[in-house]
């Protein structure tokens, strides 16, 4: 694993380093220009072979064209085992906003419901993540939310309509925290309101209720690159070494006599 703030670069140096054993039979590496150069090139032979030869894909083309089936990087969710783990094109099912928020079903707020019952219903996804980070500027926003009505009325009004319930468990049972441990409780349990919230959503109860779907909650720390995930037996984040912790079914999984 490389330094949370380390370059592409290293990063796929690390990749490459760490999967060469399984990948005997690599001929080739397709990059974007980000990695063209010789010195790229010339690391990329050292640590796999001089069989191995970098093709840079330029980005020329004014209309959409087709590409190489190839593997990426992705760097959201890469933070598992040892090292980046190596995902396909289109693999992970993304969805990002202003402070990781998903409203609860019925909400006002429509693209975020029907990205979770398009992942689950179309895509069939069976494992959903929210992850909130370290530094969280949103998470800062909602504690001091009346700075922002001016500055900023529309992220305003989304944190005071959907992270209101966060704010208020925060500042009513942890207000005597120093500013910075306040921010850590408010991210987590930020990321554990969006586990409830999703739980509202039909598709995503019918699913919990027949074990074809996990939830699980985790935060990334941005300055150290550790990824920390919700343990429901221990009611903490804890570090995230192999496999994550699902939160568990709050709902009735078998039918009484």
């Amino acid at each position: 694993m490389s330094e949370a703030n380390a370059s592409e670069r290293l990063g796929a140096i690390v990749v490459l380093d760490a999967a060469k054993e399984k990948l005997s039979k690599l001929e080739v590496v397709w990059v974007d220009q980000g990695y063209s150069g010789k010195t790229f090139a010339h690391t990329v032979k050292q640590v796999c072979g001089e069989q191995v030869r970098v093709e840079v894909i330029e980005r020329t083309a004014s209309t959409f064209e087709q590409l190489p089936k190839r593997w990426i990087v992705e760097r959201t969710f890469g933070w598992l085992n040892r090292f980046r783990r190596l995902s396909k094109d289109y693999e992970l099912f993304v969805m990002r906003n202003v402070g990781n928020i998903i409203p609860s079903y019925g909400a006002a707020s429509s693209a975020e419901a029907a990205g979770v019952e398009y992942a689950v219903a179309g895509v069939g996804v069976r494992d959903i993540i929210v992850c909130g980070h370290s530094h969280c500027g949103a998470m800062k926003g909602l504690l001091q939310i009346g700075n922002l009505s001016e500055q900023m009325p529309l992220v305003y009004d989304w944190l005071k309509r959907h992270g209101e319930a966060t704010r208020r468990l925060v500042l009513d049972n942890y207000a005597n925290l120093q500013p910075e441990r306040l921010l850590k409780i408010a991210i987590e349990q930020n990321v554990l309101t969006q586990i409830e919230n999703l739980e509202t959503y039909p598709v995503i109860r019918s699913k919990l209720h027949s074990r074809q779907l996990s939830l699980h909650a985790w935060m990334y720390e941005i300055e150290t690159g550790k990824v920390f995930a919700y343990d429901a037996g221990l009611r903490q984040f804890t570090l995230l070494r192999q496999r994550s912790f699902p939160v568990p079914d709050p709902l009735i999984t078998t039918i009484s006599e």
